[in-house]
C-alpha cells in the first residue's frame, strides 16, 4: 500500500510520525541523562516540583519533556525525584555527587 488515498489521489500525512516520535525520544532522552548528571539544576526542579501537584508536575517544561523520554530514563528521574524527598537536599546531593565521583574513577580506571 502506498502513501495516497486512492479515491482522491491526495498524500496521507502521517508517512514519518514514527520516524519524528522517535527523534523526538531521543532528544528527550538526551536532556533527560544531562538533567541527571546535572545536580544542582536537578535540586532546583524538585524544590519546584514538591510545591506543585502530581498534574503541575508534568506541565512544567521538565515535566514535557521527561513525558517524552522512554520510560527507563523517565522513571530513573522519576526514581531520583523520590530519593531526593527521602533523603532530604543536602543527603541527596552528597548521595549524587558520591555517585558521580564512583562513575568518574570506575571510567578512569578502564
Amino acid at each position: 500500500m502506498n502513501d495516497t488515498d486512492d479515491e482522491t489521489g491526495e498524500e496521507r500525512v502521517g508517512g514519518n510520525l514514527n520516524k519524528v516520535d522517535d527523534v523526538v525520544e531521543k532528544v528527550a532522552n538526551k536532556l533527560a541523562d544531562e538533567m541527571e548528571d546535572d545536580i544542582p539544576s536537578l535540586v532546583k526542579i524538585f524544590e519546584k516540583w514538591k510545591r506543585l501537584s502530581v498534574e503541575a508536575k508534568f506541565t512544567t517544561p521538565e515535566g514535557l519533556m521527561l513525558a517524552k523520554a522512554s520510560n527507563d530514563r523517565f522513571m530513573k528521574i522519576f526514581k531520583l525525584y523520590g530519593l531526593f524527598n527521602f533523603l532530604g537536599e543536602a543527603a541527596f546531593i552528597q548521595r549524587l555527587e558520591g555517585i558521580k565521583a564512583n562513575k568518574i574513577k570506575a571510567a578512569a580506571q578502564k
